[in-house]
């Protein structure tokens, strides 16, 4: 919260190659922090664009942790994922969600599949 004060925001690459972004932001009317997690399309998945990561990932959560997905935002692109909260706690259950999604290809392609069969 210093940094926010000092910098109006603060980036981690720590989580590579996720990019999170702690920001204060204006959102329908009301100002709030907002908790940004977003990527690149990934070159092990080069033919899932941005739009289908963020559609993935919200399947993954509502399988795992479905009282989140209400809260899950997201400003995704053909080029990037880009998932968002404006809580943190909540902002760390859904990272962790993505992070175990990304890296487990088998999981990927089984989301596919449930996707396709939807």
């Amino acid at each position: 919260m210093e940094i926010l004060g000092e910098e109006e925001y603060w980036e981690d690459e720590s989580f590579d190659p996720i990019l999170i972004t702690v920001e204060e932001t204006e959102y329908d009317g009301m100002e709030m922090i907002s908790y940004t997690a977003e990527f690149e399309v990934l070159d092990k998945y080069e033919d899932i664009d941005g739009d289908e990561w963020e559609e993935l990932i919200r399947i993954y959560i509502d399988e795992k942790a479905p009282d989140l997905l209400e809260i899950v935002m997201g400003d995704s692109e053909s080029a990037t994922c880009v998932i968002w909260t404006n809580n943190e706690l909540d902002f760390r259950k859904i990272l962790g969600l993505m992070i175990e999604l990304i890296e487990n290809k088998k999981e990927v392609k089984r989301i596919i599949k449930k996707k396709a069969g939807r």
